[in-house]
């Protein structure tokens, strides 16, 4: 029985969708209006939320964005999404091959945008 006032081992992280897997330097796009920054403004990730009193911070970052516009806390995945790529496909998207290349991979062989 544990002592009165002892504390339980916190709980591991969950494991995250790939649309909240974002990291210092990735690119994004605003999903959500803010202050000067307008849906589709383009950022980069600066860093994670630092703030433990914001509600599930593991799932926020902070994005500079462009044209000195600030820099804000983000939801990852929600607010703040990845800029597209070629294609409008994103970092981790699943793909499939449409037609085969020679030596690399046949048509509907499945893979991930790395």
């Amino acid at each position: 029985r544990a002592a009165r006032g002892a504390r339980s081992p916190p709980a591991p992280r969950e494991r995250l969708p790939t649309q909240y897997d974002l990291s210092v330097g990735d690119l994004v796009v605003a999903a959500t209006a803010w202050k000067r920054v307008a849906v589709g403004d383009r950022g980069v990730v600066v860093g994670p939320c630092e703030d433990a009193a914001e509600k599930a911070p593991h799932k926020r970052c902070r994005v500079r964005f462009d044209d000195g516009k600030g820099t804000y806390v983000y939801t990852k995945g929600q607010q703040a999404r990845r800029a597209p790529l070629a294609g409008q496909h994103v970092l981790g998207d699943g793909v499939i091959a449409r037609a085969a290349v020679r030596n690399k991979c046949a048509a509907g062989d499945r893979g991930v945008v790395v």
